[in-house]
């Protein structure tokens, strides 16, 4: 896990901390990574990275950004709203409250997924970003932002030769255009992307 800081000018210093968890044979001297996402809210951190949220470490990953703070992580699942139901699963492991709020606290901690996949020629590829939204009955709703769509999948010389091209089905909604804004995206930066998307 890494701790990102940057000053009062938005630049990043050189104050990243990057820590390990550490399993003993006498419990009492155990390191989890769930320990670690608690103990790194002490530091006040830009950005909380998760290495890998495997076990009851990801409820407090959830606590964390619920609480406002950045947390990057990574889940072994697929597209975005599989993502979310593996994060609920294992959120459920530490506290098994109803499972429909579960996939709701997921959505919210982590709007934007990126989806990676590995194709049959060892090539990976970012199959698609997703944003989430929460709508006012607290139901999630997807909104693709990005996607690739294969259009040759075939096997030639015993090698698989696979071709395709990115796509932009969606525009971000405006409240993740705020959150961005909010949580440190400049907004000549934005305004290019938002450009981007008009002249999709």
């Amino acid at each position: 896990m890494s701790l990102i800081r940057r000053n009062k000018d938005g630049i990043i210093t050189n104050n990243v901390v990057h820590t390990l968890s550490r399993p003993s044979d006498n419990p009492a001297y155990d390191i989890t990574q769930e320990d670690l996402v608690v103990a790194s809210l002490r530091f006040n951190p830009d950005v909380v990275c998760v290495g890998e949220m495997r076990d009851v470490e990801c409820y407090s990953a959830v606590e964390a950004s619920l609480t406002g703070h950045t947390v990057v992580s990574t889940v072994h699942a697929g597209p975005a709203s599989a993502a979310h139901m593996r994060i609920a699963l294992l959120c459920q492991k530490r506290f098994p409250i109803d499972f429909n709020t579960s996939l709701m606290q997921a959505g919210q901690a982590f709007p934007v997924v990126v989806y990676t996949h590995k194709l049959e020629n060892n090539a990976r590829k970012i199959m698609d970003i997703s944003e989430c939204v929460i709508n006012a009955a607290g139901e999630r709703e997807y909104r693709c932002l990005y996607n690739y769509q294969i259009t040759k999948n075939t096997v030639e010389d015993g090698d698989f030769v696979i071709e395709g091209s990115f796509g932009k089905p969606n525009r971000m909604s405006d409240n993740l255009r705020q959150r961005l804004i909010q949580y440190g995206v400049p907004q000549t930066e934005l305004n290019m992307f938002l450009k981007e998307e008009d002249s999709a």
